[in-house]
């Protein structure tokens, strides 16, 4: 406890970045060539503001802006950056890491108790003065109020996230947080008090990059506000297929429920020839851990018996030599939770060669990892098994971020903004193949309402307009709900348009 008394006095103020140190602007760089209008004014933003929201619809550039922003802070400032997303696959795609993996706390369920802030994780909070969040939409509300708490105890800061410089990426028309138990009412982090509190800077991105067709690109936007017309359900439609047996099983498939992509998967694995392996795990209580409590045995022999109950991996999997896999663990920078592959070979149970698809060299030796649950402050049990599951199809959750050039998307969409988050993955309509029916596709196009006029903020209407004056293509706002003047808005638009 002393040393938590000691940290605690030590106070970490948040950089202030002059203009001087930001110098690159008049520098030709090739890793920056192509987004010089959007990063400029992203990064004067960035400058200036200490929150800020890059957004827009999906394939408008928002990953690819974030990697050229943390290129551009990383190379001509010195400033520590770091990147992070809220998924795997996310991460993987901007070469970052979980939220959960950098913080080092899990998913936050019980109140912040700051004994069990390590202090890999404080060193993480202290030494970042910028922090990059990509698909900051699907971050649960309670999750980023507990990340802003843990972030200003390690910084001995009451500022929002400790005054940690934050640039969140990401789209509110698409997958919302997948729900916990909670007992806050907001869906959105933008529904929250925090939210309003750390008065964000908003940028929205127009242009398109993923998709070219100008039809394609109108039809997603309708898809997107959930502006469904009988226009659009026909366009649809020519790309319905009747079952997946219409198109080749080396296409990835979109589905909207875990249970059929789990099926899925499992008839695929039928199809392969080869010997399949039956890799169970070992659970068991950690060394450092102490059972004393008859509540504690208790809750240990119920683990040990049903295991599939307390982990996010199942206690057994089936696997096969070419069987395409999904990696549910964070393991290496490279090689982390979401990364897909195919198995080259099956060495023993505890030891099988994948060729990741995201990897350029060979095959890499995947070993058992150790999943923990704990049971109470000191007592953990941990299940080692081969972190593997097959991989032929994936959710809708896992696919944010991706770009694609075929798939097969399921129609029977539940979610609000699901359907839209799986049709722009696609970079043109003749890779789209739609597994439902019309009405299906009708019933499954859903979009929130609260996220609409979010993004239809009144002031972004008056921006749009001085956007036509301008080379970039992005807008901004600063985001206040009351008594903004228009003194005050041209300003800004003189700033930074």
């Amino acid at each position: 406890m002393s040393s938590i008394r000691r940290y605690k006095r030590q106070r970490v103020e948040p950089r202030v970045v002059t203009t001087k140190e930001w110098c690159y602007t008049n520098t030709f760089d090739p890793e920056l060539q192509d987004w010089s209008n959007d990063l400029w004014f992203i990064s004067e933003a960035v400058r200036v503001h200490p929150f800020v929201l890059v957004s827009g619809p999906g394939g408008c550039g928002k990953s690819t802006s974030l990697k050229a922003l943390r290129h551009l802070i990383t190379v001509y400032t010195n400033l520590r950056c770091d990147v992070i997303a809220p998924t795997g696959v996310a991460g993987m795609n901007i070469n970052g890491l979980t939220m959960h993996r950098w913080l080092g706390m899990g998913i936050l369920k019980q109140a912040v108790d700051e004994r069990f802030i390590s202090t890999v994780t404080r060193n993480n909070i202290v030494n970042t003065d910028v922090l990059l969040i990509d698909e900051v939409s699907m971050i649960h509300p309670d999750f980023f109020a507990k990340f802003s708490q843990v972030c200003g105890i390690c910084r001995g800061n009451s500022l929002p996230f400790g005054g940690i410089r934050i640039v969140m990426f990401g789209d509110f028309l698409q997958l919302p947080p997948v729900s916990i138990n909670n007992v806050s009412t907001a869906k959105f982090i933008t529904e929250t008090p925090l939210w309003h509190q750390m008065n964000v800077f908003r940028i929205f991105l127009r242009h398109l990059y993923r998709q070219s067709d100008q039809y394609f690109m109108m039809i997603l936007n309708k898809v997107r506000i959930g502006q469904v017309s009988e226009r659009t359900l026909d366009y649809l439609s020519r790309r319905i297929i009747v079952s997946n047996n219409n198109v080749s099983y080396d296409v990835i498939r979109l589905m909207a429920r875990t249970a059929h992509v789990d099926a899925f998967n499992q008839s695929m694995m039928c199809r392969l020839q080869e010997e399949p392996v039956q890799i169970r795990a070992t659970v068991s209580c950690t060394s450092e851990s102490r059972f004393h409590s008859t509540s504690e045995n208790a809750k240990l022999a119920e683990i040990i018996h049903d295991p599939d109950k307390f982990f996010n991996f199942p206690s057994w999997v089936v696997l096969k030599n070419n069987a395409r896999v999904m990696c549910r663990a964070n393991i290496t920078t490279d090689i982390c939770n979401g990364s897909m592959g195919t198995i080259v070979n099956i060495n023993s149970p505890y030891n099988i060669s994948v060729k990741f698809d995201n990897i350029d060299d060979g095959p890499e030796n995947i070993i058992p990892h150790q999943f923990r649950y704990n049971i109470s402050d000191k007592a953990c049990v941990s299940m080692c098994i081969i972190p593997l599951l097959p991989a032929w199809a994936i959710s809708i959750h896992k696919c944010q971020s991706l770009s694609l050039s075929r798939a097969v998307v399921d129609a029977a969409c539940f979610e609000e903004g699901q359907s839209y988050t799986a049709l722009s993955r696609l970079r043109a309509v003749e890779g789209l193949h739609i597994l439902g029916t019309r009405e299906t596709i009708r019933n499954g196009i859903k979009t929130n309402v609260a996220a609409v006029r979010f993004e239809r903020d009144p002031l972004m209407d008056i921006l749009t307009l001085a956007s036509r004056f301008c080379k970039t293509s992005a807008l901004g706002v600063v985001w206040q709900r009351s008594n903004i003047s228009y003194n005050r808005l041209f300003h800004y638009i003189i700033t930074f348009l």
